[in-house]
């Protein structure tokens, strides 16, 4: 099925024109071929711009079709509701009448490759830790109404952080009330639930629980398939049956654990299978509260599946080792351990300062006050010697009149002008021989003070930026703080 209107994909004129998309294409440098799939291929580029590493995919256009695959165009609309840490990230979308390249976020590998580096050894937090985000993810799309419907290993994609990311939602579908009619060609068949196998055509969250279950017993076992059936009959087999005639693990289903099984569209009677194996002969090396979160989500009747936000408060995740639990914490430990050091480092210093500017700021006060009675003594100065202009304008008609005199007068002036300001100098004076020492004593203290301070300054402004990246970096990951607390 195509989509005949390619301008969906962007909405108003904010797709990538043909004659525009050779110049947007020179953006990115292709490094190699990554992958090939039914729609496309995809390959590992380099943003010519930022030097950042994306992954393109080229959907194939058909010249006999009019427009771009439901399933790209499903992926793309969805992608781009779809935030998330853990669901790969859609950069942008370039579209030509005959190409269709969407640009996502470039992770190293997919859980089946990991799986083939494990050789048969996982982990067991590693497996927690990636279980923990393939439901956080879930969650994520389910508390938006989206169902992924194509959960399995190739699908999940796992970056060089150890981040995990849900990926491919060519088959996802937005779901609602009221309840809508879907179609039961989903999920790959061994991860396919017993309800879409007997071709329930309504469903809801449940589809994707189902083989989140059957990915946690993969990872488990690193990388052995649960169900690995060859067709839907043999599927089915092994499901109530496991292994296929050695081991019964979930038993048939019948109408009393889920009713109206029998009224699904492909129904078909199974032999009454008794339960006669434990969890732990399927899963050994999975802890008791793991095989019991796993039996929570391996459950046949679909209403009785655990979902997604209840899956992540599962006691299974209650010791959660914090260094594994998101690659953000695996970030903010170590700026964490480089900013205690900094912060021991400025405090002594801190320390020291204080005492110094305490015994400081006293001496520069007194100082301060004595240099402003100085300033108010020197200021009384200049007016008693501009007194001394106008007496002497007198002096020239007494003169005339009386040089004698004058002769007399001038040294009587003179002597009472200078006894009236030497008394006022000789008070300034011992306040400035006083002022002299305490500035003396001052100055050494600031100048010790100051280099102290100035490294101080220089060891916060190294240490905020940090704390604040701790801060935002808590603040993104405050569910897993929450979780791991009591436990740090």
């Amino acid at each position: 099925m195509v989509v005949k209107y390619k301008h969906a994909i962007h909405g108003d004129n904010s797709f990538c024109f043909p004659e525009k998309l050779e110049n947007i294409m020179q953006k990115y440098e292709k490094l190699e071929k990554i992958g090939e799939g039914t729609y496309g291929t995809v390959f590992k580029a380099k943003n010519r711009e930022s030097h950042e590493i994306v992954a393109l995919k080229r959907v194939r256009l058909d010249e006999d079709d009019e427009g771009v695959p439901s399933c790209a165009l499903r992926e793309i609309c969805l992608l781009k509701e779809l935030k998330h840490r853990n669901i790969v990230r859609l950069h942008d979308v370039l579209h030509s009448e005959k190409k269709l390249t969407l640009v996502f976020e470039y992770c190293d590998q997919d859980l089946k490759k990991y799986f083939d580096s494990c050789n048969g050894e996982i982990d067991q937090d590693t497996v927690k830790s990636f279980m923990y985000q393939l439901l956080r993810g879930l969650a994520f799309c389910h508390s938006n109404n989206v169902l992924h419907r194509d959960l399995k290993p190739q699908n999940l994609l796992i970056n060089k952080n150890g981040e995990l990311k849900l990926a491919d939602f060519g088959l996802a579908r937005a779901f609602g009330i009221p309840v809508r009619v879907y179609s039961a060609e989903v999920v790959t068949l061994w991860y396919r639930p017993p309800d879409v196998l007997f071709g329930a055509k309504i469903y809801s969250t449940s589809i994707d629980m189902w083989s989140a279950g059957c990915i946690f017993a993969e990872l488990a076992n690193a990388g052995r398939p649960l169900f690995p059936g060859n067709d839907v009959d043999d599927q089915l087999k092994r499901i109530f049956k496991y292994p296929f005639f050695q081991y019964l693990l979930l038993g048939t289903p019948t109408e009393e654990t889920w009713p109206k099984m029998t009224q699904l569209p492909d129904f078909k009677a199974f032999p009454l299978y008794h339960v006669s194996t434990t969890w732990q002969q399927v899963v050994p090396k999975l802890s008791s509260k793991g095989r019991d979160l796993l039996q929570r989500l391996l459950v046949c009747n679909p209403d009785q599946r655990i979902s997604a936000e209840e899956g992540l408060q599962h006691g299974y995740f209650s010791d959660l080792n914090p260094s594994l639990a998101t690659p953000i914490l695996q970030l903010a430990t170590p700026i964490l351990q480089l900013a205690l050091p900094i912060l021991q480092l400025t405090l002594p210093i801190l320390q020291l300062a204080l005492p110094i500017l305490q015994l400081t700021t006293p001496i520069l006060q007194l100082a301060t006050h004595i240099l402003q009675l100085a300033t108010y003594i020197l200021q009384l100065v200049p007016p008693i010697l501009q007194l001394v202009p106008p007496i002497l304008q007198l002096a020239p008609p007494i003169l005339q009149l009386a040089p004698p005199i004058l002769q007399l007068a001038l040294p009587i002036l003179q002597l009472a002008i200078l006894q009236l300001a030497l008394p006022i100098l000789q008070l300034a004076l011992p306040i400035l021989q006083l002022a002299l020492p305490i500035l003396q004593l001052a100055l050494p203290i600031l100048q010790l003070a100051i280099p102290i301070l100035q490294l101080a300054l220089l060891i916060l402004h190294l240490a905020l930026p940090i704390l604040q990246l701790v801060i935002s970096i808590l603040q993104l990951d405050t569910p897993i703080l929450q979780l791991v607390t009591p436990f740090s």
